[in-house]
């Protein structure tokens, strides 16, 4: 099993947003691998681990091609682990993933599903299945 972890920080990120605390300033001024994004993780190219608002950032510092992502799984509905406005680019128009795209399945709560029916209704390429804990 491939583990790739693409973020590894909480709900602020860090350094944060709006933090001056000597470890943030310290964070800043090192760059690389002290600035730290939220939490996410890919499972042998295939498997999402949560849906950040940092989805983006990742592929591209990782160089992924998200068209060969096929399941997601959302831990939690928080925003730091899911931000689904971000898959209104899967829509005709937005990407073109290629013919073959089978689309992505998200997995998660009744809530995760919930929170975006609505706002995914009209992505076809976007499939949800709702699991329970355990």
């Amino acid at each position: 099993m491939k583990l790739l972890y693409l973020g590894t920080a909480a709900a602020e990120a860090y350094p944060a947003l709006f933090c001056n605390c000597q470890n943030c300033r310290d964070a800043r001024a090192e760059g690389g691998r002290s600035l730290r994004s939220r939490s996410q993780a890919l499972v042998n190219g295939r498997l999402l681990i949560d849906y950040p608002c940092d989805t983006y950032l990742h592929m591209l510092r990782a160089g992924l091609d998200l068209t060969q992502v096929r399941d997601c799984l959302v831990t939690h509905i928080h925003p730091d682990h899911w931000y689904p406005a971000d898959l209104l680019n899967l829509q005709p128009g937005f990407s073109h993933p290629g013919e073959d795209y089978p689309g992505l399945t998200v997995y998660g709560s009744e809530d995760v599903a919930a929170s975006a029916a609505a706002l995914l209704e009209p992505v076809r390429r976007v499939t949800f299945r709702t699991v329970a804990p355990f």
